[in-house]
Order: structure tokens, then sequence, then C-alpha cells
């Protein structure tokens, strides 16, 4: 009587045998190693962009594209909060754009405004 090692016969090692010698052939683990690397390391970015303070509104821009394009990555992008943060980088780019134009940034106030936020603040505390 003869023993056939194909299909659910196989012993645990057997198969164990047979998929490193696949894994070998393909590449399945080390391409699997080499995706896990990569996604650690655009975790590492994310974190240090979040980590670090935009210093103009085209810094906060870019933060916000870096923050998108790792959503991307995720997949759905049509779910929350990806259109809105898609919606929110697109009017800073519109205001830092009318800012350049106008040569000033627009987000900045100016000290009359700055004057009564002050005093909006006394009155209320």
């Amino acid at each position: 009587m003869e023993l056939r090692t194909t299909g659910a016969h196989r012993s645990p090692a057997d198969q164990q045998a047979r998929w490193d010698e696949l894994d070998q052939e393909v590449g399945y683990s080390r391409t699997r190693a080499a995706e896990a690397q990569a996604v650690e390391a655009e975790e590492e970015i994310l974190d240090a962009v979040a980590g670090t303070p935009a210093q103009s509104l085209a810094g906060v821009i870019a933060k916000l594209k870096v923050i998108a394009g790792g959503g991307e990555n995720m997949g759905d992008t049509s779910a929350f909060p990806w259109p809105q943060i898609q919606s929110a980088l697109a009017d800073l780019q519109a205001l830092g754009d009318r800012g350049a134009d106008a040569g000033t940034n627009s987000l900045r106030p100016t000290a009359p405004d700055c004057n009564k936020a002050t005093e909006s603040r006394q009155r209320r505390g």
C-alpha cells in the first residue's frame, strides 16, 4: 500500500515544506516584510509631520497634503474624514493663493482685529 502525500493527505510538516519552497520561488514573505517596513516608515513620517508645528500657511497646506496622501493609501477616501480634509485643504490653498496674489497673508489678523478680540475677551471675563 502506497501513501500519497498530495492534497489533504500531506502532513503538516510536508505542507510547511511545500509552502516554504513556493514562498522562496514567489517571494511572498519577502514582499510582505517589505510592505510592513514601508507602512512603518509611512507612519513614522506622518507622526513626524503631525509633531512639527507649521510656521506658515504654506506649512499647514503641506502638512495636510502629506496627511491626505497617507489617507489615500488606506483605501476608501470617500468616507469621513477624507472629503472634509480635502475640502479644508482646497480652502487653505485658495486662501494662500489669494494672499500671495495680494502680497499678504490673508489669515493674519490686523492690529484692529487683535484689539477687538482682546476687548471681547475682557468684557466676557
